[in-house]
């Protein structure tokens, strides 16, 4: 039921009043989006924090160290926290050293550097606007909370029917009023149309909400219209929910406030966005708007299985040769007489923060007109916060700076890995003295079946013994794709990576079918062992990418390391250990993504360099608060 969550990830999502290309001018939209988590933009009084560290004319405040050391993985195990907090120090000093040898080789007068350093700011920019545009004028009053709180305590169980238009669905709701049972519906091969949700208060979008929590048990609503489909709701149950049933108004209002305060947000949002939009309705061109979607939609990759985002925009670094001839031809034309040509847009589309993870190429040319108008309003929002002077808040000159430094430290370091040579000698050297990283483990081949019921996988074992086809009972009874199906040789399996399964391939002979093997409460394994392979060592030929990627970080880290010895002399550098004990470290930090671009990390990963180097612990030992 993916329409009735609240899906709005990215920083605007608009309903379905879609743009067609044959249409002369864009209908207004209704604009959504959510609530800034603690990745937004910060109050302005807030910025001025105490200083962690200061190297040159960089001062890095409690505010931006904790972000830095909470927001993102650790890439090692630390004994201390003091440990996590020193990499972290000695990575931003590196950082910055590096950097500064970027610039003084003119990697920031690039042209597609300065145009990210750009897209940096600008995004911002864009979050500073939220937050005081939008997240500083909401408040939550204590009846507010009150009156929210029996329903957040509250689960409610509902069964729906999704049609793709209106009429299919007026018509199903007159045979409902007039008798017939919403589970009677069926879809064109012939299966059940209804479906259950459980639906929790903040989970759906506020008018189903609503709508939802308005039905008694056993009623039916009437047709729901939500992003472009068509919705009848049944309430069959309400139960208290699990968990926020347990405890007291009191104790969940930081709970409920989150989520009164996302939804106000929403509404502040589109009540301030038709003025900012009065002047930016605008007209496509109809000549170019199919050759500009083909030409997209040959670049980008299409996939059922979700990619990382951030690498699918690099996907349109390289235009079609078609489109190239065409990069000055207007593409959109604004109601305020500015323009967007063809290269504009697929600029945009490049260096923004835009979702461009479609699972098929139809999906994305369903959503392209969602998509211009995504861009719109970004763009406009940004625009508002240049003229609104939010370009000079503390903040954005802070995040512009830090991903500054981050881009270009990482693009000089790409630069000495790519002059960095590593000869054929010495990757043999390397091989010869260091036999026992390529030794390969021993190993068994198996197929394995695994099943949700002990007594089904204890009748699957008897089946196979017998003489039936493992490969075939999988394909009808495993509750996963089987592992490794595809290869004749089945599933390597080294003896002390596969737990349970391991241990007990180990000690079967070939040709034999183990009994059921737990997995976990609800999971159990039947596997045939195939045959055993003797561990080996791995050949040059087969070692070779490993054997240069090892070398080459080696020699980059020596490098680095004559780089930075040989520049903090040039640099005032001050670390306050007051300031950094205070700096609390919350414990299994992951990787947290900005509330308004959920393709943008809230923080840069910090460059791997350790805490014990020598000039890190000479420049540790030499500070005094």
């Amino acid at each position: 039921m993916k329409l009735l969550k609240i899906s709005i990830l990215t920083a605007i999502v608009l309903s379905n009043s879609c743009l067609r290309a044959a249409s002369a001018e864009a209908a207004a939209p209704e604009y959504n989006l959510p609530a800034a988590d603690s990745s937004a933009a910060r109050n302005e009084s807030e910025d001025q924090d105490r200083p962690v560290l200061r190297i040159g004319d960089l001062s890095v405040g409690m505010r931006e160290f904790s972000e830095r050391l909470n927001f993102a993985p650790a890439l090692r195990e630390f004994s201390t926290d003091l440990e996590r907090k020193q990499d972290l120090l000695a990575s931003i000093i590196a950082g910055k050293i590096l950097s500064d040898y970027a610039s003084k080789r003119g990697f920031d007068t690039l042209l597609n550097v300065k145009r990210t350093l750009s897209q940096y700011e600008k995004e911002a920019v864009y979050e500073n606007w939220m937050q005081k545009e939008i997240t500083d004028k909401v408040n939550i009053t204590p009846g507010e909370l009150a009156e929210a709180y029996p329903r957040f305590r509250e689960e409610r169980v509902v069964d729906y029917l999704v049609f793709p238009d209106e009429n299919s669905a007026m018509k199903a709701s007159g045979e409902i009023k007039k008798g017939k049972k919403p589970g009677s519906f069926k879809t064109k091969d012939g299966k059940p149309l209804l479906e259950t949700k459980e639906i929790e208060f903040g989970e759906a979008l506020p008018k189903v909400e609503e709508l939802v929590y308005s039905l008694k048990k056993g009623q039916t609503s009437g047709v729901v219209p939500v992003d472009g489909k068509y919705y009848i709701f049944n309430l069959r149950k309400a139960v208290p929910h699990p968990k926020y049933s347990l405890q007291s108004l009191s104790y969940w209002t930081p709970e409920i406030e989150k989520i009164l305060r996302e939804r106000k947000t929403v509404s502040e949002f589109k009540n301030v966005m038709p003025r900012l939009m009065e002047q930016r309705k605008f007209t496509i061109n109809k000549k170019v708007y199919s050759f500009v979607l083909n030409a997209l939609s040959s670049k980008l990759e299409f996939s059922e299985k979700a990619k990382l985002p951030e690498a699918l925009n690099q996907e349109l670094k390289d235009m079609p040769s078609d489109i190239s001839g065409s990069l000055r031809e207007p593409f959109m034309k604004f109601q305020d007489g500015s323009l967007w040509t063809v290269g504009d847009f697929w600029d945009k589309l490049r260096f923004g923060p835009y979702l461009l993870n479609y699972r098929s190429k139809k999906e994305f040319e369903d959503d392209f007109s969602y998509l211009i108008r995504t861009v719109v309003i970004t763009e406009t929002v940004m625009s508002d916060g240049y003229k609104k002077g939010c370009n000079k808040s503390a903040y954005v000159k802070e995040q512009t700076r830090m991903w500054k430094d981050d881009l270009l430290s990482k693009i000089y370091l790409h630069e000495l890995g790519r002059e960095t040579e590593i000869s054929e000698d010495e990757m043999k050297n390397w091989y010869s003295g260091n036999p026992s990283m390529f030794r390969l483990p021993d190993l068994c081949r198996i197929r394995e079946i695994i099943v949700g019921d002990e007594k089904l996988a204890q009748s699957l074992s008897m089946r196979i013994k017998q003489g039936e086809d493992i490969e075939k009972l999988a394909a009808g009874y495993s509750s996963q794709a089987p592992r490794g199906s595809e290869s004749p040789e089945g599933i390597a399996v080294a003896r002390n990576t596969w737990g349970k399964l391991g241990e007990t391939a180990f000690s079967m002979k070939p040709g034999e079918v183990s009994a059921p093997i737990k997995l976990d409460d609800n999971k159990f394994a039947v596997i045939k062992l195939l045959g055993f392979e003797t561990g080996r060592l791995k050949t040059l030929d087969e070692a070779r990418q490993d054997i240069h990627a090892q070398m080459l970080k080696e020699k980059l880290h020596l490098q680095i390391q004559e780089i930075i010895t040989g520049s903090l002399g040039n640099y005032k550098i001050y670390i306050s250990k007051d300031n950094l004990k205070e700096v609390e470290l919350i414990k299994g930090s992951m990787l947290l993504r900005k509330s308004h671009f959920p393709n943008r990390s809230a923080v840069p990963m910090a460059i791997d360099i350790n805490h014990e180097e020598k000039w890190f612990q000479d420049l540790w030992n030499r500070q005094r608060d």
